[in-house]
């Protein structure tokens, strides 16, 4: 029954499939101007590539409950071994989807002049780093996820190797309960002066600022540590902050609400903030939560140099209107209801981004599978089937 009603369902989903696969994170319109490709190699693996996707794009409490239904319906399957086979499955899975790069989606504009770039990413130099990633790794993640340039920000050190425009110069700040993406920075930043008490952030920005450098607040660290909480996100404000990462793949930004995100845009366009969003990529193989459109005019003519200081340029001038920032549609819960519901929600919201071969792919997986176990349940039942006394006479 199961294979019959996914089979019919997941072709109906199409008629109420999201008008455009990416949508603008500030309102969740949809977005068009802009392509979300996949490789081959992904519709073959549908069922697995885009699980392991809604998995690490899905916001984090949805999909800690995901796994709790899981291992709430255990019980109703027969046999410990079953039992203890679709668990380990599911840890593995999980395991996979979570730290191995695997083939993942990019974009690619209609627009020559729009630039995709990526605001705070990390590689094997950051503490949290994986050991793998060199900076030469972290051009290719963005290259294979149509970004044309990246800031690359490890944690409290300026990338002393280059990778062309997937290299440009950035920082990530760690200060008291507080990160900072510093952008363009000339030599790392001594973070000791300011680090001991967290009302020296004020100093902190200043100095920023007298060095012709821009400071933006990271996700989670203002929403986890300074949302209502001193100093406050207004504090941050007042002292100059130049703006605030409304999207992140950090795992504990993923839940970061909407509403808030709303406040904080609310606060951007009020005092003229830069808002943008952010990989947070250390290396593993989460997918990319967001991607920043600048529309830049002749940007592939400069060298990274120029660049860096054309986009630097372009986020001063523009502030609030600088970044348009692209997100995957993914599930929202507006309540406790929706959210213990997340299974739901998340699967729905999933079959209504699939394309049709996506959705084909779905079903070659699901028969293929089913025509599979029954052979080998038919393979099983013969083996046990009893001999009857003619034969055995006849032997």
């Amino acid at each position: 029954m199961l294979p019959l009603f996914l089979t019919g369902a997941l072709p109906l989903a199409h008629l109420i499939s999201f008008p455009a696969k990416l949508q603008d994170a500030a309102t969740l319109a949809p977005i068009t101007g802009f392509q979300l490709n996949f490789p081959l190699i992904y519709f073959i693996f549908e069922p697995f590539f885009g699980l392991a996707d809604a998995l690490t794009l899905g916001l984090q409490w949805p999909t800690v409950i995901f796994i709790l239904w899981v291992i709430a319906l255990l019980p109703f399957i027969k046999g410990w071994r079953r039992r203890l086979a679709i668990l380990s499955a599911g840890a593995l899975f999980t395991a996979w989807a979570v730290l191995i790069p695997r083939p993942m989606a990019w974009i690619t504009a209609d627009d020559p002049e729009s630039l995709v770039l990526d605001f705070h990413s990390h590689s094997m130099a950051s503490h949290d780093g994986r050991r793998s990633f060199t900076t030469e790794a972290n051009a290719l993640w963005h290259q294979q996820q149509g970004f044309n340039a990246s800031f690359l920000t490890d944690h409290n050190t300026v990338a002393s190797e280059t990778a062309g425009p997937f290299s440009l110069a950035g920082e990530e700040v760690s200060l008291y309960k507080m990160s900072f993406v510093v952008l363009a920075p000339k030599t790392t930043v001594d973070r000791r002066p300011y680090n001991s008490n967290p009302w020296l952030m004020e100093s902190f920005i200043k100095e920023m600022h007298k060095r012709g450098l821009l400071v933006i607040g990271v996700l989670p660290y203002y929403w986890i540590s300074h949302w209502n909480k001193n100093p406050t996100v207004e504090d941050f404000i007042r002292w100059g902050i130049d703006g605030f990462e409304i999207s992140s793949g950090d795992p504990r930004a993923l839940g970061f609400p909407f509403r808030y995100r709303q406040k904080i845009l609310e606060l951007c366009r009020q005092h003229n903030l830069i808002f943008n969003g952010a990989s947070d990529n250390h290396g593993y193989g989460s997918a990319v939560p967001c991607w920043n459109v600048l529309h830049l005019p002749g940007w592939r003519s400069l060298s990274p140099l120029e660049l860096e200081t054309a986009v630097v340029a372009h986020l001063a001038k523009y502030r609030s209107a600088a970044v348009r920032v692209l997100e995957r549609p993914r599930f929202r819960p507006a309540n406790r209801l929706e959210l213990a519901l997340s299974p739901i929600g998340i699967s729905l919201v999933y079959a209504r981004t699939l394309s049709w071969p996506q959705t084909i792919s779905w079903i070659l997986w699901i028969w293929g599978l089913t025509f599979l176990l029954e052979f080998l349940k038919f393979r099983r039942n013969s083996r046990r089937l009893p001999v009857s006394p003619l034969v055995e006479r006849q032997v």
